[in-house]
């Protein structure tokens, strides 16, 4: 019983903590799907102001030479 038992035993304790990790994980999800939560499926609305990317600046017309843009600010 040494240093390499213990080793195999904390091996496979994780693994099995991992394994109940992961189904709890599936349990909860599945549990968060089957109720009509507010929370998963938020309203359109919001849902379209989270999502919209802010408008970037318009792109700085290539054709002009720096000079110009510059004297422009």
């Amino acid at each position: 019983m040494g240093e390499r038992a213990a080793k195999e035993r904390r091996r496979r304790r994780n693994g099995r903590r991992k394994r109940e990790r992961k189904k709890n994980k599936k349990k909860s999800r599945e549990e968060k799907f089957s109720s009509s939560s507010p929370l998963i499926n938020p309203p359109q609305e919001n849902r379209d102001k989270t999502h919209r990317r802010t408008p970037t600046q318009p792109l700085l017309d290539p054709t002009t030479p720096c000079e110009e843009t510059l004297k422009v600010r």
